[in-house]
């Protein structure tokens, strides 16, 4: 029996001992060892046999246990050390290599390392001996070829420079095909004898007015609709025509809202109730369609109410103007022009939040930011829009003056 440790030998009787069936190691291995262990029969009778001996069975057992243990052993040996067919009857070499293997005569015949680097030696040497004047020619008439096409043809130049490309290719793995141009022909020849590519026609077909070719209908250009966009948008202009035919949309953002005058005109209506602000409304409303009485009159607005509410602070007099009817307001929408004056007092003027439009509570939005203080003599001047369907009330400041 033969032990062995990481394709190390072991001695018997120094490293290893066999006795009753088991391997004793004189040193213990380190963990993950690999350890072989192979049986080894020796090929010396373990049994002689002499002229009138008696026959035992102990000793034809020993006899013939020896052969089989040998037997068994040298199919081992020839299964792990030598080629062996598989079950498709393919020879198997067991990642062993072959060697002393005589060149191949026969198509069939195996071919060896060195006769394949000899014939790539060969084929080598033969391709560089060609190689470099046919690349040097080809690539000369490929230039030509693209000169002499710029001039006449109308072929697609990068079809041709893919063309070019192709051909490059073809030289450097082939290395025998040459192009030649005659009267728009591309042709080519080669030096190996070998079947050249189809001719090809390379001029482009004459265009449909000939050389001198008629003038195009001119280009016309309309503006289609100019809208007004959002302060702070992009102006833009969009094209919904054609390239020859066009039509322009134009979008122009609206400039910023400008500060509040200084000055103190008047705000005239017309006998329609426009109104017409000739500078701010810092002044008197005047009106000649709709002449309202002024004083004390209701905080709680209805939508019946006088267009034209005005109020006065004096002592301590608190003044909070709110809208609420319960009538049929859908699709109602109604503005007040309501005038604070303050005499006197320290009574404060404020837009209440018991708001009602119909059955709904609507949201209050201060469009100018909060209602100024108004001071003793001031007039402040602001407008209330009641609007059922948003359900809101904006509020808006016109301005304040000095009385």
């Amino acid at each position: 029996m033969i032990a062995t440790v990481a394709d190390t030998n072991l001695t018997y009787g120094t490293d290893y001992v066999v006795a009753n069936r088991q391997v004793t190691l004189s040193l213990a291995p380190t963990a993950g060892t690999l350890i072989v262990i192979q049986r080894k029969t020796s090929t010396e009778r373990l049994v002689s046999w002499q002229d009138a001996s008696v026959l035992k069975a102990e000793d034809m057992t020993i006899a013939q246990v020896q052969q089989l243990h040998i037997l068994e052993e040298q199919e081992d040996w020839i299964r792990i050390n030598s080629m062996v067919t598989d079950e498709d009857s393919r020879w198997n070499a067991l990642n062993h290599r072959i060697i002393n293997v005589g060149d191949p005569i026969d198509p069939q015949d195996v071919v060896t390392k060195n006769y394949v680097e000899k014939l790539g030696d060969s084929f080598k040497t033969l391709l560089d001996t060609t190689t470099t004047q046919g690349i040097k020619k080809l690539e000369y008439k490929t230039q030509e070829g693209l000169l002499a096409l710029e001039q006449q043809t109308s072929l697609d130049l990068e079809t041709l420079a893919n063309l070019s490309d192709e051909i490059k290719e073809i030289a450097q793995k082939v290395n025998v095909f040459v192009p030649s141009v005659t009267e728009n022909i591309l042709s080519w020849t080669n030096e190996a004898g070998l079947d050249n590519p189809a001719p090809v026609n390379i001029k482009g077909e004459q265009g449909e007015h000939g050389a001198d070719g008629k003038d195009g209908a001119a280009a016309t250009v309309a503006i289609g609709t100019v809208t007004t966009g959002e302060p702070g948008t992009t102006a833009s202009v969009t094209n919904v025509g054609t390239d020859t035919a066009a039509v322009l949309d134009i979008a122009i953002p609206r400039g910023d809202k400008g500060t509040d005058g200084t000055g103190a005109g008047d705000v005239v209506a017309a006998a329609n109730n426009i109104f017409t602000a000739t500078n701010t409304f810092n002044g008197v409303l005047k009106t000649k369609s709709d002449m309202q009485a002024v004083g004390a009159l209701p905080t709680v607005l209805q939508r019946g109410d006088s267009n034209i509410q005005t109020y006065t602070l004096n002592n301590g007099l608190n003044r909070s103007v709110v809208f609420r009817d319960t009538g049929d307001m859908t699709g109602y929408a109604k503005t007040f022009i309501i005038s604070v004056a303050r005499s006197g007092g320290t009574g404060t003027f404020s837009i209440g939040s018991n708001n009602g439009i119909g059955a709904n509570t609507p949201t209050v939005y201060m469009m100018d930011g909060a209602l100024p203080d108004i001071d003793d003599g001031e007039l402040l001047k602001i407008a209330m829009e009641v609007n059922e369907p948003a359900n809101a009330i904006f509020i808006y400041i016109l301005g304040k003056v000095a009385l």
